[in-house]
């Protein structure tokens, strides 16, 4: 799949060749002299879809960071949760980090594109998501947790809504016994 850059970059070279083409031809350059510069041309237009590729795989870098150490964080908070007073001091902390869960989330919906993953980036990337989704199992682990002591989520208040177990634990899905 092309991203949105690669076709704009593409009609711009495009453009770049057909006017380094007219202008070769009104001041009469002859024929074998114009390969040279439609080469440096279409050179540094590769240079620069390159660059373009490896700036978006960046940014898709720090996000996925992002997202896994947030819902490290968000978990390790859930973990520290034990009574109502312990839910009540946490809850702030929880809700920040879900809410920058939920903010990153939506970057990467609009950036990232799994299909559109450079070859030599696949393992590296792969990494990521399997240390995203290990996180985000130990966050629902520690959610299903608290969220079966009824005074522990309301002492979370707005924390618990933004849980991923409150939805499916208020929709009344049956969940196996944790320890």
């Amino acid at each position: 799949m092309v991203s949105e850059f690669g076709l704009r970059g593409l009609g711009q070279f495009l453009r770049i060749i057909h006017s380094v083409r007219c202008s070769m031809e009104v001041i009469a350059m002859p024929r074998r002299a114009t390969g040279l510069p439609l080469f440096l041309v279409f050179l540094g237009c590769l240079v620069l879809l390159a660059v373009g590729c490896s700036t978006h795989q960046a940014q898709n870098t720090r996000l996925f960071n992002q997202w896994n150490a947030k819902c490290k964080e968000a978990a390790d908070l859930l973990e520290t949760v034990k009574d109502v007073p312990s839910a009540k001091a946490a809850a702030p902390q929880i809700a920040a980090a879900m809410r920058e869960i939920q903010k990153i989330d939506a970057q990467l919906e609009k950036s990232y594109d799994p299909e559109d993953v450079d070859f030599h980036d696949t393992s590296r990337v792969t990494k990521q998501v399997a240390e995203g989704i290990g996180q985000m199992q130990r966050l629902m682990v520690e959610s299903l947790r608290v969220g079966k002591d009824p005074a522990m989520r309301d002492a979370l208040g707005e924390a618990w809504q933004l849980l991923p177990a409150a939805a499916m634990m208020e929709a009344g899905v049956e969940f196996p016994p944790i320890e």
